[in-house]
């Protein structure tokens, strides 16, 4: 088995970091499918388009072997077939299937006779059978099909990749064996399905369910904002010493998941919709609106045309850190406040992207963090977990006293995120 050849359709998040793991941990050659002529490029010369810890390191060393190659298409057949293509959803918020239809239609020539097929992307329940497998059963040869979904946190997914169980969803006994053998070679944590749907309804509720958990807090945050109350107080204070209450710092939401997977699970159902996942990722979505807002007031309070604003972090989490700025609510206030004031000047912080990642949405990357504060009229903390920044902002606040000071997260005021300095130096 560990000479087989391994394809891995889709070279996103989730399809490099597993090529990394089997680069890593197994003799398989793997080769990677994707149609972006960037990416194939970028790996060409060695580069990770995504941050993960070490995985460049990985991916040069299995170039050099010639155990990795990459292309936008190939002429050979293949012993594994992995399909790791996103499925994103549209601005009504309707699942996209049109890139997994095209994935597997362009694959389907790759398969030789018993050849796996393992379906990794997070799809609508039903998405393997009703798409997957009425694609492949045109060729007319036999082979074996799995849902096994990625539940990886991105910025340490190549450890998760190693430790996680592996969910294995199979409705034929040969094929449950051929995946069992597979993921082994990496993980030996493994959970098994008899129905597609099992897995796919697995898959969908992990993320749904961290979505609503967080929704709570940010629920519990707009309450505080409406009664003037200091929402971060209300939820340590609900926390202190008190196991049965175990509640997550209020904040933005967002993210290539979290935002889209509550709306494919509720378009999964026809009669019973699970509406508890929706709401609370509605009120996810309703704290953004609400941090915009709260932006917007203060633009208001300075009399002044051109206003310029520096955002720090931009990216959908820093913790652990990436560079995926996919679904993000920093770059949902971005276009707001380009669409409420054309002459807002915005300049960006965040150590994990570069100007190339920005380039797109018309904003100057900042350098150094003392820099968000030379000259600006508002500072935006879209992301305020990383202890370094804590530590410097009273030292470069000191710099611009004038300046305003909001965060998206439990740090509403200049008062308090003085005080946060002060009382942890």
């Amino acid at each position: 088995m560990q000479k087989q050849k391994v394809l891995i359709v889709g070279l996103g998040y989730v399809g490099l970091t597993l090529a990394a793991v089997l680069l890593k941990k197994t003799l398989y050659k793997v080769y990677g499918l994707d149609s972006d002529k960037k990416k194939i490029l970028s790996l060409k010369r060695g580069k990770s388009y995504i941050l993960e810890p070490n995985i460049e390191k990985i991916i040069k060393k299995a170039i050099k072997i010639k155990r990795f190659n990459f292309a936008t298409s190939f002429n050979e057949k293949f012993d594994i077939i992995i399909i790791c293509v996103g499925t994103p959803i549209d601005k009504n918020k309707k699942i996209i299937e049109n890139y997994l239809v095209r994935a597997c239609r362009q694959v389907r020539v790759y398969i030789r006779k018993n050849s796996l097929i393992i379906l990794r992307s997070t799809v609508k329940i039903g998405s393997t059978k009703n798409i997957v497998k009425k694609i492949f059963d045109k060729n007319n040869l036999k082979y074996y099909l799995c849902y096994c979904p990625e539940r990886t946190v991105e910025g340490n997914a190549i450890n998760e990749l190693e430790t996680l169980p592996q969910i294995i969803a199979a409705e034929n006994k040969l094929a449950l064996y051929q995946a069992k053998i597979f993921f082994r070679s990496y993980n030996k944590h493994q959970v098994y399905l008899d129905k597609f749907e099992k897995g796919e309804l697995i898959k969908l509720i992990d993320n749904c369910y961290r979505d609503t958990f967080f929704a709570i807090s940010n629920q519990i945050a707009l309450m505080a904002y409406e009664l003037k109350f200091d929402s971060g107080e209300i939820i340590n204070k609900a926390n202190y010493r008190f196991t049965r209450t175990n509640l997550a710092k209020a904040g933005p939401v967002g993210g290539p998941c979290l935002y889209k997977d509550p709306y494919i699970l509720y378009q999964s159902f026809k009669i019973k919709k699970p509406d508890i996942f929706l709401q609370g990722r509605k009120v996810n979505e309703k704290y953004i609106i609400n941090r915009i807002y709260s932006v917007i007031q203060i633009i208001k309070k300075i009399n002044k045309k051109n206003i310029k604003i520096s955002i720090v972090g931009i990216t959908f989490k820093n913790d652990p850190p990436t560079n995926d700025i996919r679904y993000s609510s920093a770059i949902d206030l971005i276009k707001f406040l380009k669409k409420y004031n054309s002459k807002i000047s915005i300049s960006i912080y965040d150590k994990n992207i570069s100007s190339l990642d920005i380039e797109d949405i018309g904003c100057k990357k900042i350098t150094k963090f003392r820099d968000a504060f030379k000259n600006k009229d508002i500072i935006i903390f879209h992301s305020l977990d990383n202890n370094d920044q804590k530590k410097k902002l009273l030292k470069y606040y000191l710099l611009n006293k004038k300046i305003k000071i909001f965060s998206f997260w439990d740090f509403p005021n200049v008062k308090k995120i003085i005080n946060y300095n002060k009382s942890n130096n």
